[in-house]
């Protein structure tokens, strides 16, 4: 029975248990008839009212659903395969599911399912006659190329014959494991499912990466803030990275979690602050100008009431004033409310500290609480840039965030730049500062020095006219998509 068959016998099981339920009134049976006619009648009658029918666009379905109807494909002998690909935003944001799913439409057809999982949308295609890295491939592709229009994802999906199991939950789960895979592999990378990640996505244990902490397998990389307008270094974001001794460098991803889940992030936190005012005085030494380096803060770091004297104990251990420091605080961490997360937050910003609100346009923060808890910048979140030097809606809605700013008082500084377009554009509008792959990739602070001297950053203005040569200068363009 084909992936059309399935959902039209839901329709005419549902057509059924009516006429029999017409049937029992219509000859005056007695009522307990009536009562069993309406049990298979309301469970017919909820699955057919949430499956899609063949006849109208997609729709967002409940993974459950997906997976079921892959489980009935899978167990007709005589169908085709059905196929199964997630997509997970590269970024730290969740992604706007709605959007994505509407930026998929052109390049899906009208049977395919789309459903919300946590941090992207999961795909299940219908039967494909032909299915194999030859046809997915290319999928892959064409549905990364069409989401970019909202931001940029990675792309994980399993071939059936490579799954552990066969059934849609299987299938699904193992795609996303793939994606998974991908995102650490950096920006628009596409794998395939292997019988190996299983076992490579297991939680690392607590005593593992205490003795990664304790060891200083836990190094800052930092990546380069420049000011739209003249080019200059304005900042340097920092950003964690794992030197596994038997893995290599490990991306955020492959380890934050894990060290949440631990209890640990408080000393990954403290390890990064030191190393970044570690650097920060080498630079200062070396007569490498580099005013702030931004940290980033999560709930459980705000949490604690005592960091702002944590922190101004480190800035004066290292003889440096707190404004040489930014906190990097996600908006979804600030509308939550919390009042300790809103005291220190405050305490560090009338301490001197610059603050960042990073992700602007994700987590629904108010805007009052932009002007009480003296936010100094926010910090566009990626989803809105990507699309942005070729889509005049992206550009209009950058622009009222910018405009909103400018009334406000507060700076801006675009994330997730990835081309000279990008960057020309963004200055042109009047954004304040830029950041993302065409500025400058995550350095370890060695290497960020030797950026900064072999750069001249006067240099690197980054106007409308100029924007392309931002992207020659600095010898780093667009992410490339990854292939499997």
């Amino acid at each position: 029975m084909g992936w059309a068959r399935h959902r039209r016998a839901v329709a005419g099981a549902f057509v059924a248990g009516v006429s029999l339920c017409a049937a029992v009134i219509g000859f005056d049976l007695p009522l307990h008839l009536l009562l069993l006619a309406l049990v298979p009648l309301v469970w017919l009658g909820f699955n057919a009212a949430l499956r899609p029918p063949l006849d109208t666009p997609l729709a967002l379905l409940p993974p459950g659903l997906a997976c079921r109807a892959m489980d009935a494909v899978l167990d007709d002998a005589n169908a085709a395969d059905p196929a199964c690909l997630v997509l997970l935003a590269d970024g730290r944001t969740a992604p706007d599911i709605a959007r994505t799913a509407t930026a998929l439409l052109p390049v899906l057809r009208a049977t395919d399912m789309l459903s919300p999982v946590e941090g992207g949308i999961a795909i299940t295609l219908a039967p494909l006659r032909r299915l194999d890295l030859e046809t997915m491939i290319p999928i892959a592709v064409r549905l990364q190329r069409a989401a970019l229009a909202v931001g940029s994802v990675s792309v994980g999906f399993c071939l059936p014959e490579l799954a552990p199991a066969r059934g849609g939950q299987a299938l699904l789960h193992v795609a996303r494991l793939a994606a998974e895979e991908a995102r650490r592999h950096g920006p628009g990378a596409i794998r395939s499912f292997r019988a190996g990640m299983a076992r490579a996505t297991a939680r690392a244990p607590r005593a593992l990466l205490e003795a990664a902490l304790d060891s200083g397998q836990f190094v800052a990389h930092f990546q380069p803030q420049l000011c739209a307008r003249t080019g200059t270094l304005t900042g340097a974001e920092v950003l964690a990275r794992w030197q596994h001794p038997d893995h290599g460098l490990l991306s955020p991803a492959m380890f934050l979690d894990d060290l949440r889940h631990a209890g640990l992030s408080a000393r990954l936190t403290g390890a990064m602050l030191t190393q970044a005012l570690t650097h920060l005085r080498q630079w200062d030494a070396a007569g490498l100008t580099v005013p702030t380096v931004a940290l980033n803060l999560d709930a459980q770091d705000l949490a604690d009431p005592m960091l702002p004297d944590h922190i101004a104990w480190e800035m004066d251990r290292h003889d440096l004033p707190l404004h040489r420091l930014t906190v990097e605080v996600m908006e979804t961490v600030l509308a939550d409310g919390d009042p300790v997360t809103v005291r220190t937050i405050d305490r560090l910003a009338r301490m001197g500290c610059g603050v960042d609100l990073d992700d602007f346009g994700t987590g629904q923060a108010a805007i009052g609480q932009l002007r009480r808890l003296t936010i100094r910048r926010i910090k566009i979140d990626r989803s809105f840039i990507a699309g942005l030097d070729t889509d005049a809606d992206q550009r209009r809605l950058v622009m009222a965030i910018l405009s909103m700013a400018d009334r406000l008082g507060l700076e801006t500084v675009a994330e997730g730049v990835e081309s000279p377009a990008q960057a020309g554009t963004l200055a042109a509008m009047g954004c304040g500062h830029l950041q993302g792959w065409a500025i400058g990739h995550p350095m370890a602070g060695a290497a960020f020095a030797e950026w900064l001297a072999a750069r001249g950053m006067a240099a690197l203005a980054p106007s409308a006219k100029t924007g392309p040569a931002l992207g020659r200068q600095t010898g780093i363009g667009a992410a490339p998509v990854t292939p499997v």
